[in-house]
């Protein structure tokens, strides 16, 4: 096995365990259509306790702000922020289609929303303004991903590529050499000059930016949908398994 890339696996134990606590967590907020108010337990440092919200449509994916102070729900009437120690709820962005994904960006000041997979809008996080509307092809969207910086924009895609968009403008910047299956995931390294996707086919794609390069590594073998990259580990998971990978190199 490649010496820069040597995978450690975890036992199904211990991947079922992290896959029953993330589950638990999930349980700890959730909206209702049928009723006008619906009591949920969210966690303080302590303990927990009950916080009653009202509901605001279905809710199809959330993100801490980078403070953890706030949080941002995204779902079938748009984007609603809880603050105030979830006693305050304003609908920052309202839209007519599903909003499926949200990405709070580090700065704190933008929010990236995936509107039914194939349009993706930038919103400023303080007052629900349009930044920009990213231009291009975005079918089958699958994870969106910001860099340290808080000016471009990550995309996987099922149509076999990684790419990059700049903020500001909603212009594509960069596209990565085609992979051989569908990007299910990426994350970018600490300092934004390389990324990895892992597809469909069991790959996991390193793309550096400067040379415009994509190596492929196939000793995963395996299909992987999630993908995040620390400054020592990449980390892969599928509903299975969960692979640590010392960082390339």
């Amino acid at each position: 096995m490649n010496d820069i890339f040597r995978i450690k696996e975890s036992t199904k134990m211990m991947a079922a365990l992290i896959l029953v606590l993330l589950a638990m967590w999930g349980t700890g907020l959730s909206y209702t259509n049928n009723s006008p108010q619906s009591l949920q337990q969210i966690p303080d440092q302590t303990s927990y306790r009950d916080v009653s919200i009202l509901g605001r449509g279905s809710a199809n994916s959330v993100t801490w702000s980078p403070d953890s102070n706030s949080l941002i729900v995204a779902g079938s009437l748009g984007l609603w922020l809880h603050e105030d120690n979830f006693q305050a709820v304003t609908q920052l962005v309202s839209t007519t289609e599903e909003i499926t994904l949200v990405a709070w960006s580090p700065d704190g000041n933008w929010i990236a929303g995936l509107i039914n997979r194939d349009l993706v809008q930038i919103w400023d996080a303080t007052d629900g303004r349009l930044e920009s509307t990213l231009q291009g092809d975005l079918s089958d969207t699958r994870s969106l991903k910001w860099n340290s910086d808080s000016n471009r924009l990550a995309i996987a895609s099922s149509n076999q590529q990684m790419r990059i968009w700049e903020r500001a403008t909603g212009q594509l910047a960069l596209v990565a050499p085609e992979t051989t299956g569908f990007v299910e995931d990426v994350s970018w390294n600490d300092d934004g000059t390389r990324l990895v996707g892992v597809s469909y086919d069991g790959k996991l794609y390193d793309w550096d930016l400067a040379t415009n390069q994509v190596v492929t590594f196939e000793e995963i073998n395996a299909r992987f949908s999630l993908v995040d990259w620390s400054s020592h580990f990449i980390i892969v998971a599928n509903g299975q398994n969960i692979l640590l990978i010392n960082s390339i190199t």
